[in-house]
């Protein structure tokens, strides 16, 4: 089943269940606003060279990764990994400062960043990585979600035995998850629980300027922060919303002979003007991206 958009059935519990990651992807962020409450599942075993430390911006139109310095030991829990070595805050604050000062939102996320980087000493990676994750879910996004932590429920078994009963003590209807599960969850053994399985749909999102020639969506969301007006637009809103838009008024649009024309036709739309001015530099780029995507 694809996920195409929250269902409002207040009888059923959504419930995702992820590990911390380090300011992660808009998909991650994506999963989170899909769902009732949000586990992190962070008493699993560290894995180096993942997401957990890591991820990627763009600096000077190239992807530069930020990597936390955390050791090469594998042998312990997400939540027991220390940052022992505090050098790197200030180092990617002046990356993340390098890549985006000259950007049009700067300056409305700068105070928070320099905050996390600069004025706070964190000890344990996951608390770092949550942190961030629910700061800008609510701050940001304006996610709602409950975040919960795997501790706080009953769990026996490794792996898809243990995931799975800590979906069923969190007394889960419905579990949301990204595709890559799909290589180690049995989705009987779910749905013999009565519990549905709905694999996340990332198909769906919309471009936006980049500071790169070639764009990519996987990389960290402060890339998307600081590059638009409104992006939760460019996330759950942005493949559902845009392409109402277009539906609806891509043949009066045709008929306008200018972009801002076509803009003022229904004041109910000109909230999103900025954001898509920033996607299509003409009225002609606009019409033929909308006729490639949807005619």
């Amino acid at each position: 089943m694809i996920l195409n958009s929250r269902r409002c059935d207040l009888r059923l519990k959504r419930v995702a269940v992820l590990q911390s990651n380090y300011i992660p992807w808009k998909g991650y962020f994506d999963i989170i606003h899909d769902v009732d409450e949000f586990i992190f599942h962070d008493d699993l075993q560290f894995t180096k060279n993942d997401w957990r430390n890591r991820n990627q911006i763009f600096v000077n139109g190239k992807l530069n990764w930020l990597s936390i310095p955390v050791g090469t030991n594998e042998h312990r829990l997400i939540i027991d990994v220390e940052m022992k070595d505090h050098r790197w805050q200030s180092k990617h604050f002046k990356t993340i400062e390098m890549a985006y000062h000259r950007s049009k939102f700067w300056s409305r996320y700068k105070d928070f960043f320099e905050d996390v980087y600069l004025n706070r000493t964190w000890k344990f990676l996951y608390e770092l990585n949550r942190f961030l994750i629910e700061h800008i879910s609510r701050e940001f996004l304006g996610i709602t979600t409950r975040f919960s932590d795997s501790r706080d429920y009953d769990t026996h078994g490794v792996k898809h035995e243990k995931l799975l009963s800590l979906v069923k003590s969190a007394g889960t209807d419905v579990y949301v998850s990204g595709p890559a599960a799909k290589d180690y969850i049995i989705e009987k053994d779910y749905l013999d629980a009565g519990i549905k399985i709905v694999w996340k749909d990332y198909s769906h999102y919309p471009r936006y300027v980049q500071k790169s020639n070639e764009f990519t969506h996987f990389v960290s969301i402060i890339d998307l922060l600081f590059s638009v007006n409104e992006p939760s637009l460019y996330i759950w809103g942005g493949g559902r919303i845009l392409k109402f838009v277009v539906l609806i008024k891509i043949r009066l649009a045709e008929q306008f002979s200018c972009f801002d024309e076509f803009f003022s036709f229904g004041n109910i739309f000109s909230g999103i003007k900025k954001d898509l001015d920033e996607i299509f530099p003409s009225r002609s780029a606009f019409l033929f991206t909308c006729r490639a995507s949807f005619c």
